[in-house]
């Protein structure tokens, strides 16, 4: 929700969930230190983003934590390779990016 931190106050990422919560069916979460918050609709909190990435087809990627760097990873690309990937902060790196069917990074769109 937030970077190096487990404070939501203030999060933009509370803030997106409010807006696009009330269009969406399902919204899967994962935080490295955030298990549970206080939210008025139903999320599905999963412990890794590997097992966040399997049971989702859009990934939003909404706080630039390090913990997320691991999609760099070979391994991790064949479970990227056909979901839509919203990525402001470049955490994938450009290369890796061209290997995901739709990926966008603030400002570049990759197809």
């Amino acid at each position: 929700y937030k970077e190096n931190t487990n404070s939501i106050k203030n999060s933009p990422s509370i803030k997106f969930l409010e807006r696009i919560i009330k269009t969406s069916s399902i919204i899967n979460v994962h935080d490295p230190i955030i298990k549970q918050i206080n939210f008025p609709y139903k999320l599905h909190y999963y412990s890794s983003i590997n097992s966040l990435i399997l049971k989702s087809d859009i990934i939003l990627i909404l706080t630039p934590w390090n913990e997320f760097k691991v999609l760099n990873q070979s391994k991790n690309f064949n479970i990227l390779r056909n979901k839509f990937v919203i990525d402001p902060f470049g955490i994938i790196n450009n290369k890796n990016s061209l290997k995901i069917s739709t990926y966008y990074k603030l400002g570049i769109k990759y197809v």
